[in-house]
């Protein structure tokens, strides 16, 4: 489990929560299912396959983490996403730091879009 800082808006479809890594924070991302955080992917996390696979794609240029995620979608049929911050109006209820457990994307989603 690993501690996140979770911000709550009220929007006009509902309440939202929104996981925030930082402004500092690079080849990091949470990916999102539906509206759920259901991933964190770490280019640098050592013990994970799935992210030093990310890494590669990202790194030789190959793909882009936007473009990764839409090709996931497409042979998964899942819909994953980056949980964008709401553009409408939206109004802060509150923030707090929640602990998650949120694991790397699943390891052959990752090799499956490689070929």
């Amino acid at each position: 489990m690993e501690k996140y800082f979770k911000t709550t808006f009220w929007t006009i479809f509902g309440l939202r929560d929104l996981i925030n890594l930082g402004d500092f924070v690079y080849g990091e991302f949470i990916i999102y299912d539906g509206n759920i955080p259901a991933y964190h992917v770490n280019c640098f996390r050592k013990n994970s396959v799935s992210d030093a696979l990310v890494n590669q794609l990202l790194a030789g240029g190959k793909e882009s983490i936007e473009s990764a995620i839409r090709k996931i979608n497409g042979k998964q049929g899942t819909k994953l996403n980056f949980g964008k911050s709401p553009l409408l109006i939206r109004i802060e209820k509150k923030e707090e730091i929640v602990e998650l457990d949120l694991p790397p994307l699943p390891e052959n989603w990752i090799k499956d879009i490689l070929i």
